[in-house]
């Protein structure tokens, strides 16, 4: 009876050891894990004018080109626009991914009308368009335009002035060309041109 008492203590002497071994194991592991890697490449793309706006102005009266100082007119809602390329805005796409700097610059020619011509300067965006280069849009005008910029004429910001003239103006329509030229900044390269 002493041989199986000694025998059931060693025997409970034993399992609590290993009872407590294995609990002591279990507290003290962490569960088993990996870690993966997830990613993707993005694609550079180009810097591009999308579009560059058609611009019919207002009628102006012959008496306002021969009288004093300069005549003054306004845009014409985008729905009477009809003439031209049929773009309505100024839209630059910048998917290049280098967060470099572009410019939009233009400039207007003389307006003819056969024989007749007429030089003006027209408003847009805040900025003149001359017969010289004027910077009309940049990158960092706005940063949350960076990627896409955009802009549409308006008749309340949007401005032809013409230079008063003494003789040599007929009636009828006058036509400009408007060259937009989109230039990456960084280099200096001229990217684009309508």
């Amino acid at each position: 009876m002493k041989k199986t008492s000694l025998l059931l203590a060693v025997a409970a002497l034993l399992s609590s050891s290993a009872l407590s071994v294995l609990s002591v194991n279990a507290d003290d592991t962490t569960p088993a894990g990996k870690t993966s890697v997830a990613e993707f490449n993005v694609e550079a793309g180009n810097l591009e004018l999308v579009q560059a706006p058609d611009m019919l102005f207002n009628k102006v009266d012959f008496g306002n080109l021969v009288g004093e100082g300069n005549a003054t007119t306004k845009y014409a809602s985008k729905e009477v626009n009809k003439k031209g390329t049929g773009q309505d805005s100024l839209e630059v796409h910048d998917f290049r991914g280098t967060d470099a700097n572009w410019k939009v610059s233009a400039r207007v020619s003389s307006f003819t009308n056969g024989l007749s011509t007429l030089n003006g300067t027209i408003t847009f965006n805040g900025q003149a368009i001359s017969k010289d280069d004027n910077i009309i849009a940049t990158s960092t005008d706005n940063a949350s335009e960076h990627y896409i910029y955009k802009r549409t004429p308006d008749s309340e910001t949007t401005t032809l002035e013409l230079a008063k003239k003494t003789s040599g103006i007929k009636s009828g329509q006058y036509d400009a060309d408007i060259t937009w030229t989109l230039s990456d900044t960084a280099s200096g390269n001229t990217a684009a041109e309508q």
